[in-house]
């Protein structure tokens, strides 16, 4: 999803101007870590993509709404009004062909999400975002069907709650992978692999660690704490706070300032002065 909606997630704020954030019912908690609804009003220009390991699904307004998809600032691609973001993105811009209103983001456990629609974590690995209606056929069409038949953005979310409870039953994930990413979130990634087996202790070892990140969440561990690291470190660069490129390295976690240039390159495209210089701001 666009990068600049992350400052909401990660600073838990449950609503503000442009945006609400609303937590799910205590059946579909466990499947979905939250609903957001995004005005786009100020949405202009292409805007940056990104993916912090959470599969995101994300609706427009319309069914028959679209979106252009652009990558490496050569290919490009349509995507549908119901479309999703996962795997690791890098120079993904989309840009919206007219005035979309808002859009409802929800933001799935990974483990649940792969789960749910019948597919393997690897599907992301070269095509990062995707219509909804790629995955699984039959039942995403359905999934899609159901939600837009309700009216407002309430409804939809109360309608993908009754659909992802409905579709997913009898379902276990270690708990231990769980409060692992809790405990990466927690640090903002700037911590190592060995430091979170350290600190989590007996039950983990590297091989499980890695083992199981790839099973549920399709990446390796050191991939999603590298994620966590850019992402936060962007919302520092983005924030009104006069921050130097050596301070938001340091604060976290980058041996130096240039290993956080090579990182913003990397998944935007473009060095951070040439990013604002086209009106990037959050």
């Amino acid at each position: 999803m666009p990068i600049n909606f992350f400052k909401f997630i990660t600073l838990k704020n449950i609503e503000g101007p442009g945006h609400l954030n609303l937590t799910p019912s205590s059946g579909a908690e466990k499947y979905i870590e939250a609903f957001y609804v995004f005005s786009c009003h100020q949405q202009k220009g292409p805007q940056l993509l990104f993916n912090d390991g959470f599969p995101a699904l994300i609706f427009a307004p319309r069914k028959d709404d679209f979106f252009r998809i652009c990558i490496n600032g050569t290919d490009s691609f349509e995507v549908e009004a119901a479309w999703v973001c996962s795997g690791v993105m890098k120079n993904i811009y989309v840009d919206y062909p007219y005035d979309v209103e808002e859009l409802i983001v929800v933001r799935f456990k990974p483990f649940a999400f792969y789960k749910l629609f019948g597919i393997s974590p690897g599907v992301f690995r070269n095509k990062p975002v995707l219509s909804l209606t790629e995955l699984n056929g039959c039942e995403s069409f359905m999934f899609i069907d159901k939600v837009y038949e309700a009216a407002g953005f309430r409804s939809r979310i109360s309608a993908i709650e009754s659909l992802v409870s409905s579709m997913l039953t009898n379902f276990e994930y270690p708990i231990l992978l769980n409060e692992t990413i809790d405990y990466i979130n927690e640090k903002k990634g700037a911590i190592t692999v060995q430091q979170v087996i350290k600190q989590l202790g007996s039950g983990m070892s590297y091989k499980w660690l890695e083992r199981n990140f790839k099973s549920y969440m399709g990446i390796s561990p050191k991939k999603y704490i590298s994620l966590q690291r850019f992402l936060h470190a962007y919302i520092d660069f983005m924030s009104p706070e006069s921050y130097s490129l050596m301070e938001i390295a340091v604060r976290h976690g980058y041996s130096d300032h240039n290993h956080f240039l090579k990182d913003f390159k990397q998944f935007s495209g473009v060095s951070p002065g040439t990013y604002l210089s086209r009106g990037n701001r959050s």
